[in-house]
């Protein structure tokens, strides 16, 4: 995706939201999606079409429209603390969920990083205008690690207001 693409797409997503009449799932999926695809490179999305590996013969996406978030799910900050969906989900701001894993050696740094290129373009500010909770679903990460990485992210990020609590 060019640059271009990229930057039209970030500028339209705070219109997407406007639009809402409350954060709904699926525009946070849209905009979970679209940060995604803009992150991979145009050479891996091109393997998107080769042969599929035996080990995903069967596997599939079943889509769930309308349905909402289990938000009583138990998971652990990056201080530490228990929290759940819930306490992000407050209906105050939409909501960018984003699951990775942080030692992942190829997929989720390129969505990440592809997420903060994205960010950085839009006009709107992560903590101030919306919020943003990365789940890692690798149970073997801690919460040092997260808020390491949710350090270094908010630090390439540039801006301040989303170290208070923009970038989880």
């Amino acid at each position: 995706m060019s640059r271009e693409s990229s930057t039209a797409i970030a500028r339209s997503v705070p219109r997407l939201f406007e639009q809402c009449s409350s954060p709904s799932l699926a525009s946070i999926l849209v905009l979970f999606a679209l940060a995604f695809w803009a992150s991979v490179p145009s050479a891996a999305r091109a393997q998107v079409a080769g042969a599929l590996p035996k080990e995903l013969e069967g596997v599939g996406i079943t889509e769930h429209p309308d349905a909402q978030l289990p938000l009583q799910l138990p998971f652990t900050s990056e201080d530490g603390k228990a929290v759940t969906l819930a306490e992000y989900f407050k209906g105050e701001r939409p909501v960018l969920l984003t699951l990775n894993y942080y030692r992942c050696p190829m997929l989720c740094t390129l969505q990440l990083n592809g997420l903060v290129e994205a960010l950085r373009n839009m006009p709107w500010t992560a903590g101030e205008q919306f919020e943003i909770v990365t789940v890692s679903f690798d149970p073997r990460e801690t919460p040092q690690l997260g808020r390491l990485k949710q350090q270094n992210y908010v630090a390439e990020y540039g801006r301040p207001a989303a170290a208070g609590g923009g970038i989880s």
